[in-house]
């Protein structure tokens, strides 16, 4: 019974975390453990093994970090809106189907070609990046 609670508290938190970012991000277990590492390398959180099962709070240290920066923590999430959540969504399903015709082309014989044009759009999207340093 306590272990499908944590697991049902690991899924709520990953949960949370897609509904705050309004479907931006839904972390993975992948990205959460390594997250949860780094806090307990900073002395913020503690470790113990309960049933096999690897169970985090807050250490002393962690608890007064977010006291001090509860309005920090806080915000983090402020900056998804429903538009940029629903932007990102599309940016997501245009890069899906970028790699599913990549597939096509490269199913067809021609992985050069795809591959020209895939370093060409990476070469386009990093100028994007370029240009706002060069404005600044």
């Amino acid at each position: 019974m306590i272990a499908n609670l944590r697991g049902r508290l690991r899924q709520i938190l990953i949960q949370d975390i897609g509904e705050r970012s309004h479907g931006a991000w839904t972390p993975s277990p992948g990205a959460v453990y390594p997250a949860l590492s780094a806090l307990q390398d900073e002395g913020l959180i503690d470790e113990e093994k309960v049933e096999g099962r690897r169970v985090f709070s807050l250490t002393e240290a962690g608890r007064g970090y977010v006291d001090v920066r509860s309005e920090e923590i806080g915000a983090v999430f402020a900056g998804f809106s429903q538009e940029q959540a629903e932007e990102v969504e599309d940016l997501r399903h245009l890069m899906m189907g970028v790699g599913a015709a990549a597939m096509q082309v490269i199913a067809a014989g021609e992985a050069e070609q795809a591959r020209q044009i895939l370093n060409r759009a990476r070469r386009e999207l990093f100028s994007v990046l370029a240009a706002d340093d060069e404005e600044s």
